[in-house]
Protein backbone atom coordinates (compact mmCIF):
# COMPACT_ATOMS: atom_id res chain seq x y z
CA UNK A 1 0.00 0.00 0.00
CA UNK A 2 0.98 3.31 -1.18
CA UNK A 3 0.40 6.45 1.20
CA UNK A 4 -0.63 9.80 -0.25
CA UNK A 5 -0.55 13.06 2.00
CA UNK A 6 -1.45 15.49 -0.53
CA UNK A 7 -4.94 17.22 0.97
CA UNK A 8 -7.87 15.81 0.14
CA UNK A 9 -10.10 17.39 -2.82
CA UNK A 10 -6.47 19.37 -4.13
CA UNK A 11 -5.86 18.96 -8.22
CA UNK A 12 -3.30 16.16 -7.22
CA UNK A 13 -6.11 14.29 -5.30
CA UNK A 14 -8.52 14.44 -8.28
CA UNK A 15 -5.11 13.33 -10.54
CA UNK A 16 -4.54 10.13 -8.25
CA UNK A 17 -7.78 8.55 -7.88
CA UNK A 18 -8.89 9.12 -11.90
CA UNK A 19 -10.15 5.50 -13.43
CA UNK A 20 -9.42 3.81 -10.01
CA UNK A 21 -12.60 2.49 -8.12
CA UNK A 22 -12.71 4.15 -4.17
CA UNK A 23 -14.43 3.09 -1.22
CA UNK A 24 -17.75 6.01 -1.76
CA UNK A 25 -18.33 3.69 -4.93
CA UNK A 26 -17.59 0.09 -4.02
CA UNK A 27 -20.90 -0.96 -2.40
CA UNK A 28 -22.46 0.16 -6.10
CA UNK A 29 -19.72 -2.11 -7.83
CA UNK A 30 -19.71 -5.24 -5.98
CA UNK A 31 -22.24 -5.51 -3.55
CA UNK A 32 -22.00 -6.48 0.46
CA UNK A 33 -24.13 -9.62 0.23
CA UNK A 34 -21.92 -10.98 -3.19
CA UNK A 35 -22.04 -10.02 -6.65
CA UNK A 36 -22.35 -6.95 -9.23
CA UNK A 37 -24.35 -4.27 -8.15
CA UNK A 38 -26.55 -2.97 -11.03
CA UNK A 39 -24.61 -0.02 -11.41
CA UNK A 40 -21.47 -1.88 -12.06
CA UNK A 41 -21.69 -0.82 -15.94
CA UNK A 42 -22.33 2.82 -14.77
CA UNK A 43 -19.28 3.11 -12.71
CA UNK A 44 -17.29 0.70 -15.81
CA UNK A 45 -17.80 3.50 -18.34
CA UNK A 46 -17.63 6.33 -15.64
CA UNK A 47 -14.05 5.02 -14.60
CA UNK A 48 -13.01 4.74 -18.51
CA UNK A 49 -14.00 7.66 -19.85
CA UNK A 50 -11.64 9.27 -16.71
CA UNK A 51 -8.65 7.66 -18.01
CA UNK A 52 -9.47 8.54 -21.37
CA UNK A 53 -10.34 12.59 -20.92
CA UNK A 54 -8.03 12.76 -17.91
CA UNK A 55 -11.21 14.23 -16.57
CA UNK A 56 -12.68 13.85 -13.34
CA UNK A 57 -16.21 12.95 -13.17
CA UNK A 58 -18.59 15.86 -12.07
CA UNK A 59 -18.60 15.71 -8.48
CA UNK A 60 -21.79 17.40 -6.60
CA UNK A 61 -21.66 18.20 -2.97
CA UNK A 62 -24.65 17.80 -1.25
CA UNK A 63 -26.46 19.70 2.16
CA UNK A 64 -25.57 16.46 3.97
CA UNK A 65 -22.24 15.87 2.40
CA UNK A 66 -20.71 19.42 2.84
CA UNK A 67 -21.97 19.25 6.87
CA UNK A 68 -20.52 15.86 7.16
CA UNK A 69 -17.11 17.08 5.80
CA UNK A 70 -17.31 20.23 8.16
CA UNK A 71 -17.94 17.81 10.67
CA UNK A 72 -15.61 15.24 10.34
CA UNK A 73 -13.30 16.94 12.34
CA UNK A 74 -15.21 16.81 15.86
CA UNK A 75 -15.84 12.97 15.15
CA UNK A 76 -11.88 12.35 14.69
CA UNK A 77 -11.06 14.37 17.57
CA UNK A 78 -13.57 12.09 19.92
CA UNK A 79 -12.21 9.26 18.21
CA UNK A 80 -8.54 10.21 19.00
CA UNK A 81 -10.06 11.09 23.22
CA UNK A 82 -11.84 8.61 23.27
CA UNK A 83 -9.44 5.58 21.72
CA UNK A 84 -6.17 6.74 22.81
CA UNK A 85 -5.18 6.67 19.10
CA UNK A 86 -3.21 9.08 17.71
CA UNK A 87 -5.00 9.94 13.90
CA UNK A 88 -2.97 11.49 10.99
CA UNK A 89 -4.75 12.49 8.23
CA UNK A 90 -3.96 11.19 4.69
CA UNK A 91 -5.02 12.61 1.41
CA UNK A 92 -5.44 8.68 -0.31
CA UNK A 93 -4.20 4.96 0.13
CA UNK A 94 -3.44 3.74 -2.82
CA UNK A 95 -3.14 -0.68 -3.57
CA UNK A 96 0.60 -1.63 -4.24
CA UNK A 97 -0.59 -2.40 -7.31
CA UNK A 98 -1.85 0.90 -8.39
CA UNK A 99 -5.56 -0.01 -9.12
CA UNK A 100 -7.38 0.56 -6.19
CA UNK A 101 -7.96 3.45 -4.17
CA UNK A 102 -9.41 4.53 -1.05
CA UNK A 103 -9.60 8.35 0.67
CA UNK A 104 -9.54 7.39 4.75
CA UNK A 105 -11.06 10.03 7.04
CA UNK A 106 -7.62 8.97 8.83
CA UNK A 107 -5.31 6.16 9.55
CA UNK A 108 -3.64 5.06 12.77
CA UNK A 109 -0.07 4.72 12.34
CA UNK A 110 1.16 2.87 15.01
CA UNK A 111 3.98 0.46 13.76
CA UNK A 112 2.65 -2.35 16.48
CA UNK A 113 -1.05 -2.06 15.77
CA UNK A 114 -2.12 0.16 12.28
CA UNK A 115 -5.36 1.04 11.16
CA UNK A 116 -8.16 3.23 9.39
CA UNK A 117 -10.47 5.35 10.33
CA UNK A 118 -14.18 6.25 8.86
CA UNK A 119 -16.10 9.26 10.15
CA UNK A 120 -19.78 10.10 9.48
CA UNK A 121 -21.82 12.87 10.66
CA UNK A 122 -25.25 12.47 9.69
CA UNK A 123 -28.41 14.28 10.75
CA UNK A 124 -29.99 14.05 14.35
CA UNK A 125 -33.02 11.12 13.30
CA UNK A 126 -30.51 8.88 10.71
CA UNK A 127 -28.05 8.82 13.90
CA UNK A 128 -30.98 8.61 16.38
CA UNK A 129 -31.86 5.47 14.41
CA UNK A 130 -28.56 4.09 14.13
CA UNK A 131 -28.07 4.22 17.99
CA UNK A 132 -31.36 2.73 18.55
CA UNK A 133 -30.85 -0.05 16.12
CA UNK A 134 -27.26 -0.84 16.34
CA UNK A 135 -27.43 -1.20 12.84
CA UNK A 136 -25.19 1.05 9.82
CA UNK A 137 -25.82 0.74 6.35
CA UNK A 138 -24.44 -1.92 4.36
CA UNK A 139 -22.50 0.77 2.61
CA UNK A 140 -21.08 1.95 5.33
CA UNK A 141 -19.41 -1.55 6.02
CA UNK A 142 -18.49 -2.04 2.38
CA UNK A 143 -16.50 1.07 2.74
CA UNK A 144 -14.66 -0.13 5.67
CA UNK A 145 -14.07 -3.71 4.48
CA UNK A 146 -12.89 -1.63 1.49
CA UNK A 147 -10.58 -0.03 3.45
CA UNK A 148 -9.25 -3.19 5.09
CA UNK A 149 -8.53 -4.79 1.78
CA UNK A 150 -6.35 -1.67 0.11
CA UNK A 151 -4.36 -1.37 3.20
CA UNK A 152 -3.95 -4.61 4.70
CA UNK A 153 -4.37 -3.25 8.05
CA UNK A 154 -6.02 -5.45 10.50
CA UNK A 155 -8.43 -3.26 11.45
CA UNK A 156 -10.88 -0.13 10.61
CA UNK A 157 -13.00 1.81 13.07
CA UNK A 158 -16.42 3.50 11.84
CA UNK A 159 -17.57 6.49 14.35
CA UNK A 160 -20.99 8.01 13.41
CA UNK A 161 -20.77 11.51 15.14
CA UNK A 162 -23.31 14.18 16.07
CA UNK A 163 -22.62 16.80 18.95
CA UNK A 164 -26.19 16.45 20.15
CA UNK A 165 -25.89 12.73 20.80
CA UNK A 166 -23.42 9.20 21.92
CA UNK A 167 -21.06 8.60 19.48
CA UNK A 168 -21.94 4.94 17.59
CA UNK A 169 -18.59 2.89 17.39
CA UNK A 170 -17.81 -0.13 15.61
CA UNK A 171 -14.36 -2.43 14.91
CA UNK A 172 -14.27 -3.90 11.59
CA UNK A 173 -11.44 -6.41 11.35
CA UNK A 174 -9.67 -8.99 8.63
CA UNK A 175 -10.89 -11.92 11.14
CA UNK A 176 -14.80 -11.25 10.97
CA UNK A 177 -16.72 -13.37 9.18
CA UNK A 178 -18.07 -10.61 6.64
CA UNK A 179 -14.69 -9.47 5.90
CA UNK A 180 -13.52 -12.75 4.67
CA UNK A 181 -16.79 -13.33 2.85
CA UNK A 182 -16.42 -9.86 0.63
CA UNK A 183 -12.66 -10.27 0.04
CA UNK A 184 -13.38 -13.20 -1.79
CA UNK A 185 -16.42 -11.44 -3.85
CA UNK A 186 -13.82 -8.54 -4.57
CA UNK A 187 -11.06 -10.69 -5.34
CA UNK A 188 -13.67 -12.02 -7.95
CA UNK A 189 -14.94 -9.28 -9.17
CA UNK A 190 -12.51 -6.65 -8.93
CA UNK A 191 -9.89 -7.90 -11.58
CA UNK A 192 -13.11 -8.39 -14.05
CA UNK A 193 -13.78 -4.37 -13.62
CA UNK A 194 -10.34 -3.62 -13.85
CA UNK A 195 -9.92 -5.29 -17.22
CA UNK A 196 -13.32 -4.12 -18.65
CA UNK A 197 -12.03 -0.92 -17.96
CA UNK A 198 -8.49 -1.23 -19.66
CA UNK A 199 -10.46 -2.78 -22.70
CA UNK A 200 -12.85 0.41 -22.99
CA UNK A 201 -9.52 2.43 -22.84
CA UNK A 202 -7.14 0.74 -25.79
CA UNK A 203 -10.05 0.08 -27.97
CA UNK A 204 -11.82 3.88 -28.07
CA UNK A 205 -9.11 5.80 -26.27
CA UNK A 206 -6.99 8.14 -28.89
Amino acid sequence: MKVHFFRQYCDEWWLARLGKPTASIISEIVKLDGGRSDRWWHHVYRLADELITQERSRHYETEWTKRGHELEPQGRDYYEFASGNTVTEVGMIISDDGRLSMSPDGLILDANNPGGLEVKSPAGPTHLKYLDTGDIPSAYTAQCYYGLYVSGYEYWDFISHHPKYKPLQRRFTKHDTGYKAYAKVLDMHLPDLIDEINWLVEQHGR
